[in-house]
């Protein structure tokens, strides 16, 4: 969140405050654009992971795949 205190954004997100330290600067390396496509694909993982009989390393590997690749976030359930 831009002009909002990295802590408080941090807790807003769900991530340990004591973190930030570590993630933000990974995470200035990329566009919120981009940040925002791989946290959906990650939901759509973690719905995958939870209800489907697919592999789950072959469903975080396409997951992370589509990710590097820019893909729009995806299921990957009905492979």
């Amino acid at each position: 969140a831009r002009g909002m205190p990295e802590k408080e954004a941090a807790t807003l997100a769900g991530i340990n405050p004591k973190m930030v330290w570590k993630i933000a600067p990974q995470a200035r390396n990329y566009r919120t654009e981009e940040l925002r496509r791989g946290l959906r694909q990650m939901a759509m993982l973690d719905g995958d992971l939870k209800g489907s009989k697919v592999p789950g390393s072959l469903l975080v590997e396409r997951a992370v795949l589509a990710v590097l690749r820019g893909a729009p976030p995806r299921s990957f359930s009905a492979y």
